[in-house]
């Protein structure tokens, strides 16, 4: 990440809910993560939170790994003037 994006991303986490913190926390490593973990750092309702994290502007990448598992990882985060 730049300097700006790390700024953005420190702002973000502290104006997002816990569940949705959570799930930045996690993917904000860069790495790919699966289902299972997104279940258990948030919810079984993952797929709803990432769906608001991408309407917030965050870009979540997915790949199918077959049958019905993904993965997920975060690539972007939306500049720091929207976190306010």
């Amino acid at each position: 990440m730049t300097r700006e994006e790390r700024e953005s991303y420190r702002a973000w986490l502290e104006v997002l809910p816990n569940y949705e913190r959570s799930m930045v926390t996690m993917l904000g490593d860069g790495q790919w993560h699966s289902q299972q973990d997104m279940v258990d750092a948030t919810s079984f309702r993952f797929g709803a939170i990432i769906h608001t994290l991408r309407k917030k502007g965050f870009d979540i990448e997915k790949r199918h790994l077959g049958g019905t598992l993904w993965e997920y990882r975060l690539v972007g985060v939306p500049s720091r003037s929207e976190a306010a």
